[in-house]
């Protein structure tokens, strides 16, 4: 009896927390409503960026499964989607396809999807030249060295924590997959991009124009 007493408190508890949670994100989203300009910065934990809004699972502005729930925005409302080394750690083509279509939803007919993934073409250089590209920035838990095919496995698994590799080429007809009209590499941007990831990192930029359907 005890045992079970304990199991309801734990599940109304937990339903407590996720009503708590849609009411807080609703009402961040109908504040963000009344702004002239609204910038969401998807995957960024706490991280607090100026003139940005962060969703994430938890711990951001607005905490949301993206993988389970539709973004707590109408259509065509957002300026602007930036998301940095977020989309390797979904699969493909479900939830990520999803997931980015959902963003073009939520864009304004002009507005900008911005990303950053690891460029996964660089390790697989570093295999054909049995060395991994910056050994000073490795992530030590997904390290081996049993031979240089570890190398691939390093970006292809990143200790249980990637799905998916990328290069630029498949980054680019992704986001083309999306629905967006425009889609193209875009530089390095310090007010934006992480300077520790720079050197692993493709950038490229989608933009939204359906005016026409």
């Amino acid at each position: 009896m005890l045992k079970f007493a304990r199991l309801m408190k734990g599940l109304i508890l937990r339903m407590f927390l996720i009503l708590h949670t849609e009411r807080k994100n609703q009402s961040v989203a109908r504040k963000l409503l009344k702004e002239k300009e609204i910038n969401i910065e998807l995957g960024a934990g706490g991280t607090k960026r100026t003139g940005w809004t962060s969703l994430d699972l938890c711990g951001a502005d607005i905490n949301i499964d993206l993988i389970r729930k539709r973004l707590p925005f109408p259509d065509k409302s957002i300026d602007r989607f930036y998301s940095s080394h977020v989309f390797e750690h979904f699969s493909y083509p479900v939830p990520m396809l999803s997931i980015i279509k959902e963003c073009y939803r939520c864009l304004k007919d002009g507005g900008i999807f911005s990303i950053c993934v690891p460029n996964a073409a660089i390790y697989v250089d570093a295999y054909l030249r049995g060395e991994y590209p910056n050994p000073n920035k490795i992530y030590k838990p997904a390290s081996h060295n049993n031979s240089k095919m570890d190398i691939i496995n390093y970006m292809a698994y990143m200790d249980g924590h990637h799905k998916y590799m990328f290069d630029i080429e498949n980054l680019l007809n992704i986001l083309s997959n999306a629905g967006f009209e425009n889609v193209m590499p875009r530089d390095f941007d310090p007010q934006l991009d992480l300077e520790d990831r720079r050197f692993e990192s493709i950038f490229a930029v989608a933009i939204k124009n359906d005016k026409g359907r």
